[in-house]
């Protein structure tokens, strides 16, 4: 078979003319143009198990002051609107101390340190909640 080794070589040579056609001429140039990058991005991450962001900052019912001093013995209510992001519900916890709570599965939170001065019962997300 004398054409054998002739009929790979001439078939080599084409596949790089075509090639090398295509490349300079850059025969699909035309669809480049057509590729379109999203603006914004159209998934969401939520996480789980995060802190109520405070709607309603913590404030005592009826304020202490000097005009109004709280006498010893005498009950103190605080209230407050908790939302959170998986609309779970919340506990008002006021500790004497800034220290994180600890917190317990499906129980109120206790306060880690410090006095715990009051703690509201199980709120809704969005809703009220009083302590005293």
């Amino acid at each position: 078979m004398r054409t054998a080794g002739k009929i790979s070589v001439y078939a080599s040579l084409i596949g790089i003319f075509v090639f090398a056609v295509a490349f300079i001429f850059n025969l699909g140039a035309q669809y480049v143009p057509n590729v379109v990058a999203q603006d914004v991005a159209t998934t969401s991450v939520t996480v789980l198990n995060t802190a109520p962001f405070w709607t309603a900052s913590t404030t005592e019912i009826i304020e202490s002051s000097t005009t109004t001093p709280t006498n010893s013995g005498d009950v103190v209510s605080w209230q407050a609107i908790g939302t959170d992001s998986n609309s779970e519900d919340y506990w008002l916890l006021i500790c004497s101390t800034s220290a994180t709570p600890t917190p317990n599965s499906s129980a109120p939170p206790t306060c880690t340190s410090g006095i715990q001065w009051a703690r509201s019962g199980t709120t809704t997300s969005g809703a009220l909640a009083t302590a005293a």
